[in-house]
């Protein structure tokens, strides 16, 4: 009879653990789909941007050097030259800008490969606890494991096993 306790008790605390696990999967998969789409969205923004920048920035270049050129009026060269120097310079901020976010973008995706890595292996343990429940195979250890002791869902970390 203490032994169909036991036995039963493991299987509670693995379908706790299994629905501990599923419910992390689940959670870790919603915010990874979440965090990925955003960084997709602030990445194409970014590129756009950077893109306009680096335009404007060659505009800026190539009207410098079109006021640099002989045969052009004094005061429109020297307008021309100003205001080749402002587009370039504005361009180049701006493009320094863009690619730093573009960067952030990219940390946000690898963040959100990290989030379903972890979603994947949370959904892997509660697995591996369906099977446990299922076939009941670490019954014999239940009597001589602690609460708390590794190898025992009750140590906290769901997994059941060793951390």
């Amino acid at each position: 009879m203490p032994d169909q306790i036991d036995d039963l008790i493991l299987q509670m605390q693995h379908l706790e653990a299994q629905a501990r696990a599923s419910q992390a999967a689940r959670a870790a998969g919603e915010r990874a789909a979440r965090q990925k789409t955003r960084a997709q969205q602030m990445a194409a923004a970014a590129q756009e941007e950077l893109a306009a920048a680096e335009k404007e920035q060659a505009e800026g270049e190539a009207s410098e050097q079109r006021a640099r050129a002989p045969g052009l009026a004094p005061l429109e060269a020297a307008d021309l030259l100003v205001e080749g120097k402002r587009r370039a310079q504005d361009g180049k901020s701006r493009a320094l800008k863009a690619r730093a976010r573009l960067n952030f973008a990219l940390d946000q995706m690898d963040a959100a490969e990290r989030l379903e890595w972890d979603a994947l292996q949370a959904d892997a343990r509660a697995s591996a606890h369906g099977q446990l429940e299922a076939s009941g195979e670490d019954s014999a250890r239940a009597p001589s494991a602690a609460p708390g002791a590794p190898g025992n869902s009750a140590n906290g970390t769901g997994d059941g096993g060793p951390a």
